[in-house]
C-alpha cells in the first residue's frame, strides 16, 4: 500500500484482519486509489473467497453493531467504483 495507515504493507498483509479487509473495500468504494493500487485491491476482493469473506464481516457486524457505519463499498460494480 502506497499510502495511508498501512502504507508499505501488502494487500494480502493488510486483509489478514477484518478491520484490514473492510479498509480495502472502503478504499475502493470510496475511489481513492488509482493505477495499480486501485487494480491490485479490486483484483485481490473479485477473489471468491475473499468477497465471502467480507460479507461474512459486514453480517457479523451489523448482527452485532447494527448502527455502526462500515464504510464499506457494497454495492460498486466491479472494475469501476460506485
Amino acid at each position: 500500500m502506497p499510502f495511508g495507515k498501512y502504507r508499505g504493507k501488502s494487500i494480502d498483509r493488510i486483509a489478514r484482519t477484518d478491520d484490514g479487509l473492510l479498509y480495502l473495500d472502503w478504499l475502493i468504494g470510496e475511489q481513492i486509489p488509482t493505477g495499480y493500487a486501485k487494480w491490485a485491491i479490486e483484483t485481490y476482493l473479485a477473489d471468491p473467497t475473499i468477497k465471502e469473506e467480507l460479507e461474512k464481516i459486514v453480517e457479523n457486524r451489523l448482527e452485532h453493531h447494527p448502527s455502526e457505519d462500515l464504510g464499506t463499498s457494497e454495492g460498486h460494480e466491479e472494475g469501476g467504483g460506485k
